[in-house]
């Protein structure tokens, strides 16, 4: 069955009415030309809701569920800082994988070497968009929050930091307590300056991948599934 992720959704015992969700309906009518009695799925704040469609007209989305799924609130908080790439297009890849791999919180700050430095409200709906499709793909619980991260210090407290930075190119292992919080920070191209690590606190963790000079979207995923798998 297709997943759909909503931001809002009105349910009344046993029917969902979904409106004004232009979309949707064209997602629905136009892309899949669906019919009375398709079978989906609608998700939205922790639980999916299997569903039989019931009508579809104008901008309206009548419904019957079969089923209500819920899940527990996960253990890990799963966040990631990226630096700005040089290009929009590796910023995108790297938001629709880390999606895909179901990061909770990524954080996009400006390192020294970074050309773009924040964003706007176009690239961020973009983002946003991307972010959706490759959830509903992937058949994510949640959607990921994406943070223009202005000072790194405000979200230091608390978290030990690990820096992939090809300044270390031995490979280690973790061998830390899988329990113990971590924030990870991948570096933009041409790696981090001294002045980017200025910004961190002294007990800091640097990790290599190998000999490896990696595009900086490539590291991204990599690490990702490493730190998904392993810890």
């Amino acid at each position: 069955m297709q997943l759909f992720i909503l931001d809002t959704i009105e349910v009344k015992k046993d029917k969902i009415q979904i409106n004004n969700n232009e979309e949707l309906v064209y997602q629905l009518r136009k892309v899949l030309r669906i019919k009375p009695w398709y079978e989906c799925v609608f998700q939205c704040n922790n639980r999916r809701y299997e569903v039989i469609i019931d009508k579809l007209a104008g901008n309206e989305i009548q419904a019957s569920v079969s089923n209500i799924i819920e899940w527990p609130k996960e253990e890990k908080e799963t966040w990631m800082i990226i630096s700005y790439p040089n290009k929009q297009e590796k910023l995108e890849l790297i938001i629709q994988k880390l999606t895909e791999i179901w990061i909770k919180k990524i954080y996009l700050r400006k390192s020294e070497r970074s050309v773009p430095s924040s964003l706007n409200e176009n690239k961020l709906k973009r983002f946003k968009k991307i972010m959706r499709e490759a959830s509903e793909q992937s058949w994510n619980r949640t959607l990921p929050e994406l943070i223009h991260l202005n000072n790194i210090e405000d979200i230091l407290k608390g978290w030990n930091l690990v820096v992939f930075d090809f300044k270390q190119i031995e490979w280690i292992e973790f061998k830390e307590k899988k329990d113990q919080p971590y924030l990870w920070l991948i570096w933009p191209e041409w790696w981090l300056t001294d002045l980017d690590y200025s910004h961190f606190s002294k007990n800091i963790k640097i990790r290599g991948l190998w000999e490896s000079v990696l595009r900086m979207e490539t590291a991204a995923i990599v690490w990702w599934w490493i730190i998904k798998n392993w810890l």
